[in-house]
């Protein structure tokens, strides 16, 4: 009875603790009945797939979803205008993806080989790794515009991790989710092609895409490290968008130093009547967009100043551009954390 009942026990423990797959991206290229030349790119969690696909030639969006197997078997529904149109059933193995495309009615059946691609490139220097891309996209050769992205980051491999946590709350390795963000890149700009096939050639400035994602170390201590990331996005219109996000690593624990463990939060009221002051002085004070806003968490700091930084349109219109305010420590040293003070050496 009493095996029986460990027996039992162990069949349903096996059933509530399934084996997952860890969170990854793959990027595919290869060939439908060995004439089709496609891209896919899929996104891999809890064993649910979510991803794209489409033929070089025609250069059409595909979405595609599905489940995968701990035992690298895979199957992709795809859809068109939102029906299930056909299928992928086969198996991931190393930097394979072999099967057959299946249509819904299983009137056609034809075998596919995919190739697993990366396509940053990766430089070591020292304890540095320097992740590179570049390339222009066109739907067809007789279009004008077209999509650019490039990619420039300069990553301590020691932090590469919480480097990472700037831009998503992600699993994914730093490599494959720059790999996600290219195609999610591409994937939008074909969505948009798809949509406006036809376009008068007045028409093409104002649809041209760019994609520029830069990261760069631009302070360093013995205890604090200070990342800068920056993002250019144009997608036609009167101009296009930067955004900049500073990182603070507490190089002795490997994580983010917050603004919380800067400015005592306590003091946040303060902060903000300093800032207005700040603003004032700038001559920007009266075209604020809101007096109520909070204090920037996106901040930086050098050996002798703090700086709080807002994007475009986060306190101002776009003309004035982004806006960053300036505090000496001496000025705002009564709210900043101890910790902080310490790590700093302010007195």
């Amino acid at each position: 009875m009493k095996r029986i009942s460990v027996l039992f026990f162990l069949i349903f423990y096996l059933l509530g603790h399934t084996q997952t797959v860890a969170e990854k991206y793959y990027h595919f290229k290869g060939k439908i009945a060995d004439k089709f030349p496609i891209e896919m790119g899929i996104y891999l969690s809890d064993n649910k797939v979510e991803g794209y696909y489409y033929y070089k030639k025609i250069k059409r969006v595909i979405k595609l979803k599905g489940k995968y197997n701990p035992n690298g078997t895979l199957k992709l529904t795809e859809y068109i205008d939102y029906l299930p149109n056909a299928y992928f059933i086969g198996k991931v193995y190393k930097n394979t993806f072999v099967g057959k495309w299946i249509t819904t009615d299983k009137t056609k059946k034809y075998p596919f080989k995919l190739y697993r691609t990366k396509r940053l490139k990766i430089k070591r220097y020292k304890n540095t790794l320097r992740y590179t891309y570049a390339k222009h996209y066109r739907p067809q050769r007789h279009i004008p515009y077209g999509l650019d992205i490039k990619i420039n980051f300069k990553v301590p491999i020691k932090y590469q991790k919480v480097v990472l946590k700037m831009f998503d709350d992600t699993n994914l390795k730093f490599d494959e989710y720059f790999e996600k963000k290219i195609d999610d890149a591409i994937y939008d700009y074909l969505y948009f092609y798809d949509d406006n096939p036809i376009m008068e050639p007045k028409d093409y400035s104002t649809v041209s895409y760019l994609e520029d994602w830069s990261l760069n170390k631009i302070y360093e201590n013995k205890n604090f490290l200070i990342n800068k990331y920056s993002s250019d996005y144009y997608g036609g219109g009167p101009h296009g968008t930067e955004h900049f996000k500073y990182q603070v690593i507490d190089k002795k624990s490997s994580q983010v130093f917050p603004f919380e463990k800067i400015i005592n939060p306590k003091f946040k009221k303060k902060i903000h009547e300093l800032e207005l002051k700040k603003l004032y002085e700038m001559g920007i004070y009266n075209d604020l967009d809101n007096l109520d806003f909070e204090p920037s968490k996106n901040v930086y700091f050098d050996n002798e100043n703090l700086y709080l930084f807002y994007n475009v349109y986060e306190i101002i219109a776009y003309a004035y551009g982004p806006v960053t305010i300036k505090f000496k420590f001496d000025e705002i040293k009564n709210y900043l954390t101890p910790e902080f003070k310490k790590k700093m050496n302010i007195d």
